[in-house]
């Protein structure tokens, strides 16, 4: 997410011109949802961990979701429609 620890941490990287996140894109799970045009009931995987997240990973995303912070990765995923 655009609004995460990790979406900071990608867009001062892409600030300074490295690559792969010089091109890359952020967004928020907001934006994401209405682009694809889909329920946010319909999103799935998404991941809460800061940057700074140490093993055990299960509880270190746990404790980011209790503690409100924004999802750090969103998948979502649709089908083409068949002709």
């Amino acid at each position: 997410s655009a609004l995460s620890g990790w979406g900071a941490l990608s867009r001062s990287l892409a600030d300074s011109g490295q690559e792969p996140w010089r091109i890359a894109r952020f967004w928020t799970p907001e934006s994401l949802v209405g682009l694809l045009g889909i329920a946010p009931s319909g999103v799935r995987g998404t991941l809460y961990l800061s940057p700074g997240a140490r093993p055990p990973y299960e509880e270190a995303d746990d404790a980011g979701r209790r503690a409100g912070n924004a999802p750090a990765f969103l998948v979502a995923g649709w089908e083409k429609d068949r002709w």
